[in-house]
């Protein structure tokens, strides 16, 4: 039987916004899904909820109980940033991953396991690694889906139901965890039904005929059992951060915080991927409207943000863009890392990404046509090079 890991992140908006916006973690925060005093609030941050602050509540509710309470709206480049950033925790884990949406993924673990001595280093190095890209969260392991993420719910950190004790340990959870609907929780009550276990313990064609397809599903799992086995889609290999930078910024100085906030995000996504950035490509939202593409050339590959920075540093001073900016979408092309042979007894030469942030000054100085590597010219003059 395969074993499944569940990597969850509770309150995944709240968890969201704290990635893009370090500075709201440890602030009473509550999220909504639109911009409107009647939104019901979605999310809540334990803070908040230590102030009285429940999922359900009006983010009008919200206000009159503190003043503290931040009501933020999540964007969507931030959810699916985020989103991106979970998947690729799992997959520096696993080939077979299944993105479930909101802030849960699965892996089949079966292979890798060996790697890692115990289920239960796994699921530490997984929230480990998740902590790495900025997600606070849980991992369980268990011999199916639901099981998995009926764990990882439950758990406060890192949990592992072992094959044989799967029933035994979920029997004991309510109801409510798989969040039913009301009315069969209603009646569900009035039976006694209370636990996963009594649930479990009913003839499943007495659910289905009292309940039709939504209690048969709720049966299943009851028992542990997934309704389809983990579903394993290709990824596309994106990495990409957005910022909205909350006013129009006008000079670089101010925009290199949120550009170092963004590459320090976008490189620990690579590295755990055992990958390294490229060219990076910058879309910017002007004020006005305008938008603008830049595309800043890496020569050799790298992650460290200070060379990065410096040559996005250089572009914007060979081509400030036109007007103050807005917002902006940094992307990166990945690359691998590139092997380097070094001579026994000769000393090693500057690191490639130095070699890169100098050939970014010289062009900074005297143009991007003077600034090239030797060739020689197929002519009859043996001195002929452009």
């Amino acid at each position: 039987m395969p074993r499944i890991a569940c990597l969850l992140v509770p309150d995944f908006s709240i968890a969201a916004l704290r990635r893009a916006e370090p500075d709201l973690h440890g602030r009473p925060l509550v999220a909504v899904e639109r911009e409107d005093p009647h939104a019901p609030l979605t999310a809540v941050s334990a803070e908040a909820a230590a102030l009285g602050a429940r999922p359900g509540l009006s983010a009008a509710q919200a206000r009159t109980i503190s003043n503290a309470l931040l009501v933020r709206r999540p964007r969507s480049e931030d959810l699916r940033c985020a989103e991106e950033a979970l998947c690729d925790v799992a997959d520096s884990f696993s080939p077979r991953v299944e993105n479930a949406g909101r802030g849960v993924a699965f892996l089949e673990i079966d292979g890798v396991r060996s790697l890692f001595g115990s289920e239960s280093h796994l699921a530490t190095s997984l929230v480990a690694r998740l902590r790495r890209v900025g997600l606070e969260g849980r991992a369980a392991v268990a011999s199916t889906k639901t099981a998995a993420w009926l764990a990882a719910r439950t758990s406060e950190g890192v949990d592992v139901v072992p094959a044989e004790e799967g029933r035994r340990r979920l029997g004991s959870l309510p109801v409510s965890i798989l969040d039913p609907p009301d009315d069969v929780v209603l009646a569900l009550d009035r039976w006694g039904i209370r636990t996963l276990g009594q649930l479990a313990a009913l003839p499943v064609t007495a659910v289905g005929w009292r309940f039709g397809e939504t209690g048969i599903q709720l049966w299943k799992r009851a028992a542990g059992e997934d309704e389809e086995p983990l579903v394993v889609s290709p990824r596309p290999c994106n990495f990409e951060e957005t910022t909205d930078c909350g006013y129009a910024i006008d000079s670089f100085e101010p925009l290199s915080f949120l550009l170092r906030a963004a590459l320090e995000r976008l490189t620990v996504r690579l590295d755990i991927r055992s990958l390294r950035a490229g060219d990076l490509r910058l879309s910017l939202r002007l004020e006005g409207g305008g938008h603008e593409e830049h595309v800043i050339t890496v020569a050799a590959p790298t992650n460290e943000v200070k060379a990065l920075l410096t040559l996005a540093r250089l572009h914007f001073d060979r081509q400030p863009p036109r007007a103050a900016v807005e917002w902006f979408r940094l992307s990166a092309v990945a690359e691998r890392l590139r092997p380097i042979e070094l001579d026994l007894f000769a000393p090693a030469g500057p690191s490639p990404q130095d070699l890169g942030v100098t050939i970014a000054r010289l062009t900074a100085i005297a143009g991007a046509e003077r600034v090239g590597s030797p060739a020689v010219l197929d002519s009859h003059r043996p001195e002929a090079f452009v």
